[in-house]
């Protein structure tokens, strides 16, 4: 069977109910998808409930044994049926983004603002990178301060690259990248008419 989720090493106790026998044992590895389970002994095909406790509260969901190992089981989660099995399915989506590793999505030379106005289209969450200088971006967003901004776009072009992050949780303040960008355009503005003036 082809796995279709990139999987994560994670140790987590689970429960296994099947055929009215409750095994509690540990995954080995989580995905999106389902999860290899150890020291668990169920036929291929097994039709199996699962319990974990995660943040503090117990999930549910119906899944399927996909593969058998000496060492374990895999086990494919059914696709949700019930609010029950929607929360545990929201559940591990949680888990696993926060542990999936940043992605690397965009690398080169190219002007600052334009990238940014690509990422802000695109609304891309993650971060910027150029020389020793970053930003933090949430669904095409600023997180972060102002400053931090305007002092990446005040470099020349450089190289940067754009690593991709999951959003774990909506920023307290997020600033439209657009706003950054005019914000960037008047401050330079006003320090050439600055210099013009005392020129």
């Amino acid at each position: 069977m082809q796995r279709q989720a990139d999987r994560f090493p994670l140790q987590l106790p689970v429960e296994i109910y099947s055929a009215g026998r409750r095994q509690v044992v540990a995954t080995r590895d989580v995905s999106a998808t389902g999860m290899f389970v150890c020291d668990a002994a169920l036929p291929i095909d097994s039709e199996v409930r699962l319990a974990m406790v995660l943040d503090g509260v117990r999930h549910v969901t119906a899944a399927r044994v996909a593969h058998v190992r000496p060492t374990g089981i895999g086990v494919a989660f059914r696709a949700p049926t019930s609010p029950i099995d929607e929360r545990f399915a929201v559940a591990i989506d949680g888990l696993v983004r926060r542990v999936e590793p940043p992605r690397l999505i965009l690398k080169g030379t190219f002007p600052l603002p334009a990238v940014l106005a690509m990422l802000e289209q695109e609304r891309a969450t993650g971060r910027l990178v150029a020389g020793d200088r970053f930003i933090d971006l949430a669904d095409g967003r600023l997180v972060g301060d102002l400053e931090s901004a305007i002092a990446l776009l005040d470099q020349p072009t450089r190289p940067f690259e754009f690593r991709g992050r999951p959003r774990l949780a909506a920023p307290d303040l997020a600033l439209s990248i657009t706003y950054v960008l005019m914000e960037h355009a008047r401050m330079r503005d006003e320090d050439s008419r600055r210099h013009r003036c005392t020129a």
